[in-house]
């Protein structure tokens, strides 16, 4: 019986296992994706923030201001698959199979 208020989630359709065991063991990975991703945004944030400060008004600060909103309005999967594009396709430092035949 599923009951997720006490963390029992079923079994997984897909693999024939408790998905609270699929969640354990993807877990770790998660926290390291996070915690990057939170690192680097608490670092890189305020220096861009305070280059921008120091240079305000300049051409600079304005396509620095301008990349970073229209970044901002794109959405998330759309970002990704631009990183997949460049990093995979041209600059081939990624190891994808190679889905064109």
């Amino acid at each position: 019986m599923i009951n997720y208020q006490t963390g029992n989630f079923g079994r997984s359709p897909t693999k024939q296992v408790p998905v609270w065991d699929i969640i354990i063991r993807r877990f770790p990975r998660t926290i390291i994706l996070f915690g990057a991703g939170f690192v680097i945004s608490y670092t890189v944030g305020p220096l861009v923030g305070m280059y921008l400060g120091w240079w305000r008004g300049t051409n600079k600060d304005k396509f620095i201001y301008t990349s970073g909103l229209t970044m901002y309005s794109m959405p998330a999967f759309w970002i990704s698959w631009l990183f997949i594009w460049l990093f995979d396709y041209k600059l081939q430092w990624l190891k994808s199979r190679d889905v064109r035949g």
